[in-house]
């Protein structure tokens, strides 16, 4: 299967060389690595708590006060494209220390 038809998937050759550069990394590029990883994880938690916090105050408003509850909708709208940003700004950081090339779906289209 060419990994180009699904971008989640490499191939066997990027697989390999994912491998070899591996097994190259210094400890400061695996530390740097992993402190992205951990930036993009909080950074994903956070957008879920701005999802599921607002959602319960809007339930609990709804009837009481239907204004707050309007107001709190674009932040929870907000967070799936923050959250989609995380995960791409990390697979671009992930993708450019091993080399893997891919094309990016263009997010206007």
């Amino acid at each position: 299967m060419d990994a180009r038809n699904n971008p989640g998937e490499l191939s066997a050759e990027e697989l390999a060389a994912l491998q070899t550069k591996l097994g190259r990394m210094t400890v400061e590029q695996v530390a740097a690595l992993y402190s992205e990883l951990v930036d993009m994880r909080h950074d994903i938690n956070g957008h879920l708590q701005l999802v599921t916090l607002p959602l319960e105050i809007i339930r609990d408003n709804l009837r009481k006060d239907p204004d707050r509850a309007e107001k709190l909708i674009p932040v929870v709208l907000r967070q799936q494209d923050k959250v989609k940003q995380s995960l791409t700004d990390f697979s671009v950081v992930f993708e450019k220390c091993f080399g893997i090339q891919r094309e990016r779906p263009d997010p206007e289209a």
